[in-house]
């Protein structure tokens, strides 16, 4: 992965950005204590925000089944960054459980793993099915083989450090990545910062007998852009993507519940499932099963609503069937 490519640091439109310090209010006046560019200032900013989550699960995990379902929860508010972090941890496992079925040896690769949070995420969420009384296979997270691509190195020597009792491997560079692994997944920033064009799409996703990811199309041309943090991204035209899409022995679903078409930027972005057509089946059943019984058993609790990601039941169609709606929603 190169780094001037793909973060901005050849012919940047856009500058990352730390800075730290003082404002007194007695005095009116403001000093600087730290101020960092480029790969340094993200490192700093985002290793604490995902400490925190990491924290955070941690936490929920030693009270579970101790205190009230809703103290869980108001853990979880607080602390945890994004909404929807449990929603993406719970999709990872399910992709692991599918995954028992076809390997002994299960690996996984994320892209973009931080500090593997998803470990923490995953075990919390294993242990929350289990002491609800919801049926799941077993998963030994402490056996997988665990592979990460990330840019930062720090991420990456970090990871390791705090996760020295699972089997971790991260790089800077996919090359290095084996052939094949059991699982993949990727937010949607990753793939943005790093895809170029459609074959690179489906080499990222392809690496993955099961990949787990959400990912925004261009109605229109390739788009390049930046976002808050600096970072430059590229959206690839919808087009492009169903004529590479067409024939291919793996099926894509979309989870239509949690998907959506952004009229203001002519985007679409899609929650998805790419796998062999039974794997596919596999996944998206258990998927929804496990949502909707969380979801009857958090029924009373209304903060519960941040974590089981707006109790949407997820609702998962063929790709170019979601697509197709929207093209006729766009002409009407």
């Amino acid at each position: 992965m190169n780094t001037k490519i793909f973060y901005g640091d050849e012919h940047p439109k856009a500058l990352t950005y730390l800075e730290f310090g003082e404002i007194n209010l007695e005095k009116q006046t403001k000093t600087v204590w730290e101020f960092q560019l480029h790969q340094k200032a993200y490192d700093w900013i985002m290793l604490p925000r995902y400490m925190n989550d990491i924290l955070a699960y941690q936490d929920m995990l030693k009270v579970l089944g101790k205190v009230p379902d809703q103290a869980i929860f108001d853990i979880y508010d607080r602390e945890v960054h994004h909404a929807d972090d449990a929603s993406t941890h719970l999709s990872k496992l399910s992709g692991l459980a599918v995954a028992l079925d076809k390997s002994s040896d299960l690996s996984f690769y994320e892209l973009g793993q931080t500090l593997f949070g998803c470990i923490d995420g995953m075990t919390f969420c294993q242990n929350l099915l289990k002491a609800k009384g919801i049926e799941f296979p077993s998963v030994q997270l402490k056996e997988v083989q665990w592979y990460g691509v990330d840019i930062s190195e720090m991420f990456n020597r970090i990871a390791g450090v705090i996760h020295s009792d699972h089997h971790i491997v991260t790089m800077t560079d996919s090359a290095l990545l084996p052939e094949a692994v059991d699982v993949f997944f990727a937010k949607g920033i990753s793939l943005l910062y790093v895809v170029r064009d459609i074959t690179q799409f489906f080499a990222t996703i392809e690496k993955g007998e099961c990949s787990i990811f959400d990912y925004s199309f261009s109605f229109a041309d390739v788009v390049d852009t930046t976002i808050g943090s600096g970072k430059t991204v590229r959206y690839l035209p919808i087009e492009e993507f169903l004529q590479a899409y067409a024939g291919r022995g793996r099926k894509m679903f979309v989870n239509e519940r949690n998907s959506r078409f952004i009229p203001e930027t002519e985007r679409l972005w899609v929650d998805c499932i790419y796998a062999s057509e039974d794997v596919c089946a596999q996944y998206t059943a258990m998927d929804t099963r496990i949502r909707r019984e969380l979801e009857e058993r958090f029924a009373a609790i209304d903060n519960a609503t941040r974590f089981l990601n707006g109790r949407q039941a997820t609702q998962w169609v063929p790709v170019e069937e979601f697509i197709e709606r929207i093209r006729a929603a766009r002409t009407k």
